[in-house]
């Protein structure tokens, strides 16, 4: 074949290279290789909800797979099956630190910054904290919740929307959830017999932060979460493998179901549905059926009293048993009653809000009073576990209220 022949075939190739490319163009058919975005399900956040769908964010575990969408947020798109297949970019909200969603909130966390932002204005609510990511909203109460790091334990924080107010509460707990007049959440149950750590749930009615109520113990880390208007909790307690339960919170009972792989409830279209997300596969959706009984009591056994570590115990829990202080005088006594007291029982009074959260006094009569309680010197040795300070050790606003009274009655003393 000579040089003049290769010449013509050439021009005729490209003739057809040229009009293969212009087809594909026509027909948005891509013949070039693109970088891939991967949609692992581990790459995907469920972060809340936007014009009644859920969100999620995109953060890839390798960088190199995000095709510069990291960080942007999504809507799903399911498949008839409850697969998800597709993500359809949410282009109204681009800021990239948001952490949670909501038709009314938005709160956004970077450098240690927490804003939140609803009403048309943005507001700090704390700056130089880090935080877990998981936040619960009451729409109803006005108030958001989410865990701020200690060293090993995590501190529940409120803020309510109505009064623009960070308000501390003395609960040591993660994973929040609030359910009608309840806040759910869960903390470290801590056993000698153990080599780890699991978790152990709580709940407390809102506004009643010194009364936490022990709800289910050891359950696997992580691996609980609360079903949407109901007091029922997936948790995952069993040993065998591949089962979990749903557990009534109020019968104490729970029923055998098949493992969860997965760590939230999402509302879809009006339904909710477990989310699943197993590893290296989309994510997809399973409806939620509660059961008519829970006919399994919990007969597991259970860390002993004297190995386990106390957290989170209610004021019944903590009494001052054999002196003059009692509840009453605590929260009911007006200030005729205490006005009655000399400057040293109004010293103890005052304290002993502090000494039923924790907190460990220097004063050798402080120290000698409230260590003849073995709840106390058991928190004690709770907190030095999880090495919780007093800087650590907040009261609750209803317990700041009475502390305040009482310092003005002894100042007068």
């Amino acid at each position: 074949m000579n040089i003049n022949t290769i010449g013509i075939l050439n021009k005729c190739n490209m003739k057809y290279i040229t009009l293969i490319c212009c087809m594909c163009l026509l027909l948005n058919i891509n013949i070039f290789p693109q970088k891939s975005i991967d949609y692992n399900s581990v790459n995907y956040s469920f972060i809340g909800y936007y014009e009644d769908k859920p969100v999620y964010q995109f953060y890839p575990s390798d960088d190199n797979l995000s095709g510069g969408l990291k960080n942007k947020l999504y809507y799903p798109v399911l498949k008839e099956n409850l697969t998800i297949n597709n993500f359809d970019i949410l282009n109204t909200i681009v800021n990239s630190s948001i952490t949670y969603l909501n038709e009314d909130i938005k709160l956004y966390y970077a450098s240690k910054v927490i804003e939140i932002s609803y009403d048309g204005q943005t507001h700090l609510i704390l700056k130089g904290e880090r935080i877990r990511r998981e936040v619960a909203y009451s729409k109803f109460d006005s108030i958001v919740t989410f865990p701020v790091k200690g060293g090993v334990a995590s501190f529940l924080v409120l803020f309510n929307l109505s009064t623009k107010k960070l308000i501390n509460i003395p609960l040591i707990g993660m994973r929040p959830s609030f359910n009608k007049d309840y806040l759910y959440f869960s903390s470290h149950h801590i056993c000698d017999w153990y080599s780890v750590y699991t978790e152990d749930v709580y709940r407390v009615k809102i506004g009643d932060w010194n009364n936490p109520e022990l709800v289910l113990e050891n359950v696997d880390p992580g691996n609980w979460f609360l079903i949407p208007e109901s007091n029922v909790i997936y948790a995952d307690i069993l040993e065998e493998q591949g089962k979990g339960v749903l557990y009534n919170a109020d019968t104490r009972s729970y029923k055998i179901v098949d493992a969860i792989y997965g760590d939230r409830v999402i509302k879809y279209k009006g339904e909710y549905y477990y989310e699943l997300k197993p590893n290296n596969k989309p994510i997809s959706y399973r409806p939620v059926n509660l059961p008519s009984e829970y006919p399994q009591k919990d007969d597991r056994v259970l860390c002993p009293a004297n190995k386990k570590r106390y957290f989170n115990l209610s004021n019944s829990q903590k009494p001052f048993t054999g002196t003059f202080i009692n509840n009453e005088l605590l929260y009911n006594a007006p200030e005729a009653t205490l006005n009655k007291l000399d400057k040293e029982e109004l010293r103890l009074l005052r304290n002993a809000f502090f000494a039923r959260q924790g907190y460990q006094f220097k004063s050798d009569d402080l120290q000698e009073f409230f260590r003849q309680f073995e709840w106390y010197n058991e928190l004690l040795k709770s907190y030095k576990v999880l090495e919780i300070t007093n800087e650590d050790v907040v009261i609750s606003p209803k317990d700041k209220e009475r502390v305040e009274l009482i310092m003005k009655i002894e100042n007068r003393k």
